[in-house]
């Protein structure tokens, strides 16, 4: 009888792991990843930007309005206080640069924002006028109120500038694609007919 009890205890430690283990894969197997509906997961998640100092920014023009971008870096905006960025193909937001990046659609981008070319910060002169970041955060809306920048002569220029300055992106990204062997496309995001008129093509990354 002892034996008999020996044996069923031996085969409930065996049996009884095994159906835990299956539990937990079931549990977990197809728990869907946190997306946003329509939205494609990209193949390469943004880090996020962390600075030593608290970063100075620059205000650009477009469609009328101010989007600040960060001097020297490519595809970061900040528009009306939210963060977005633009990286290999996608698009994000961020309620602060340093935050994790939240993927979204192209639809959720505000206009102004595509309409200006990630590279732009490396294309105004190197004097251009900067802006603290605290500056920023404490007196953006005054700014859109007062439209502020508008009285400024180096922001005047900038507005006049503006057109020249897209142009020397799109000829310089022209002669990139050259020397690729024609490795600019247009993608499913950005299906631009002519150089950025409402948005920008995207540059295939080799």
């Amino acid at each position: 009888m002892k034996r008999f009890i020996y044996i069923v205890l031996f085969l409930d430690l065996c049996f009884v792991p095994s159906a835990w283990a299956g539990l937990n894969a079931d549990t977990n197997v197809g728990a869907p990843a946190l997306t946003l509906p329509g939205v494609a997961t990209p193949v390469v998640q943004p880090q996020v930007v962390q600075y030593n100092d608290q970063p100075d920014l620059i205000v650009v023009p477009s469609g009328g309005q101010y989007v600040y971008m960060m001097p020297g870096t490519e595809g970061m905006y900040f528009y009306q206080g939210i963060w977005y960025r633009y990286y290999q193909g996608f698009w994000y937001r961020a309620p602060l640069y340093s935050r994790t990046w939240a993927t979204i659609q192209l639809a959720a981008v505000p206009p102004v924002i595509i309409a200006v070319p990630p590279t732009y910060p490396l294309y105004v002169p190197a004097g251009y006028y900067r802006i603290h970041f605290v500056d920023l955060a404490t007196h953006w809306r005054e700014w859109e109120r007062s439209r502020y920048w508008d009285r400024q002569p180096w922001y005047r220029a900038e507005v006049r500038a503006r057109q020249a300055r897209i142009t020397n992106i799109e000829r310089d990204r022209a002669m990139r694609a050259n020397e690729k062997g024609g490795a600019i496309h247009e993608t499913e995001r950005h299906e631009a007919k002519k150089p950025y008129e409402g948005q920008y093509r995207h540059e295939e990354r080799q």
